[in-house]
């Protein structure tokens, strides 16, 4: 737009241009009638050594007519307007990139995954065994004295008031163990049936263990043993909700309720359920 405004005021800049060389034209023709000289910009020649100077060659490098040219003015506007075409489309893409990066981090979590473990009854176990199924995930450990008996308690309410509403699937407690050295298949079937019978809880060697959390972004450490070689796992404290193609839902800390995060997972799920209405998932 701006250059538009300049090329339309271009034919009246060079009117006034062509007027000014006229008058000085004529300024400098009535000033030789009159003998005029003019003065020398070198203090070091004298008037007199004028005459045997050789005459100056006329240059021909300079246009003597008008510097500017209608050829030029609408070279110069298609170049100015190329550019700011192509200044708002770079900053269109630059926009659409930031916004798409925000969309990513603003977004969902990439968390969840595959992991391969043994539940409390001693059988091989896959997230895929689960396909179909909501699931309610926890990480924790056996021996934990206070945080993760609250945090299973929470769990088994909140599972409990997802299997009472009629609107909504069933939903499966899984409780995974961080502490695989200690927590056996044998004392987490004993530590989950302290609780609810639907709660199944899993092991696995350090490495499987290690997967499933990765997978999650659990952090967990192993404090230093006491005399008794009893340690505390320091961990993180949250549940997960899983949907039935083994996506992950939602997320919920530690200082949420169990109200909270039913009514958390009842709009999630009724979300789900109506973007997959031919997807059966399990029921009452």
């Amino acid at each position: 737009m701006a250059c538009l405004k300049i090329v339309s005021k271009l034919p009246q800049m060079i009117e006034k241009l062509s007027v000014s060389t006229s008058v000085y034209t004529l300024a400098c023709t009535q000033c030789n009638s009159f003998g005029f000289q003019r003065l020398s910009t070198s203090a070091s020649y004298k008037t007199s050594n004028r005459d045997h100077l050789p005459p100056k060659e006329k240059d021909d490098s300079h246009y003597s007519g008008s510097f500017i040219s209608w050829k030029s003015v609408i070279a110069a506007a298609g170049v100015g307007t190329f550019a700011l075409y192509a200044l708002k489309e770079m900053m269109k893409t630059k926009d659409a990139n930031i916004a798409a990066t925000k969309q990513v981090v603003i977004g969902k979590a990439d968390l969840g995954g595959d992991w391969v473990l043994i539940d409390h009854h001693g059988d091989k176990r896959s997230n895929l065994d689960f396909t179909g199924q909501w699931v309610l995930l926890y990480f924790g450990f056996t021996f934990c004295p206070d945080i993760c008996p609250e945090q299973m308690e929470k769990l088994v309410e909140t599972v409990d008031r997802i299997d009472d509403d009629p609107s909504l699937p069933n939903v499966t407690p899984i409780f995974i163990t961080l502490d695989p050295e200690r927590d056996t298949p044998v004392l987490l079937a004993r530590y989950v049936s302290e609780f609810s019978p639907k709660v199944i809880g899993m092991t696995g060697t350090k490495e499987q263990i290690a997967a499933a959390a990765k997978a999650y972004r659990i952090y967990y450490s192993a404090g230093p043993k006491d005399e008794e070689n009893d340690y505390i796992v320091d961990h993180s404290i949250i549940q997960y909700l899983v949907d039935p193609e083994g996506n992950f839902c939602e997320y919920f800390g530690q200082n949420k309720t169990a109200s909270e995060v039913y009514h958390g997972a009842k709009k999630h799920m009724k979300e789900w359920i109506k973007e997959h209405p031919m997807t059966k998932t399990s029921s009452k």
